[in-house]
């Protein structure tokens, strides 16, 4: 058994060898065509919390957004199984420059209209520092959409 596994990851490593180097020959440079961008964020609220999270989302968040004229996310799942409650999904309509803002024009448009929305900027920290108060913790990665090659 031992010979036969030990054959098996040589047989494998020549064939992918082999293959590697047929296919340098062949290897040019080539960047994607148009691709787009995605920040995909994980929240995990606390016990008893999605709820009041999701009204926040609504009331405000997305609400600051529309009145800013300001796309929302792509997509916003509640997870059923797994550790995170939530994901959603922005697209970067500007690609990776759009990661190259510390604070982007959009930004302050959305910001400015969540103030007004609050009522100040002082109840809007209020409302953030509720919404932080809420999520237990999260995660954000950055994905490429896939592009089947031809």
């Amino acid at each position: 058994m031992k010979l036969f596994k030990l054959s098996f990851t040589v047989l494998t490593f020549l064939f992918c060898f082999h293959s590697i180097s047929a296919q340098e020959e062949e290897m040019k440079p080539k960047k994607y065509d148009n691709p787009e961008y995605y920040v995909i964020t994980y929240l995990k609220f606390d016990t008893g919390k999605t709820q009041s999270a999701k009204k926040i989302i609504k009331d405000y968040f997305a609400a600051a957004g529309e009145n800013a004229g300001i796309p929302g996310p792509a997509m916003m799942l509640d997870l059923v199984t797994g550790e995170w409650d939530m994901m959603i999904t922005w697209q970067l309509k500007d690609g990776l420059e759009a990661l190259n803002w510390e604070i982007s024009p959009e930004d302050v448009k959305w910001g400015k209209a969540f103030h007004e929305l609050a009522g100040s900027p002082e109840k809007a920290e209020e409302i953030n520092k509720e919404w932080q108060s809420y999520v237990k913790s999260s995660k954000t990665q950055l994905a490429r959409r896939y592009q089947s090659s031809n």
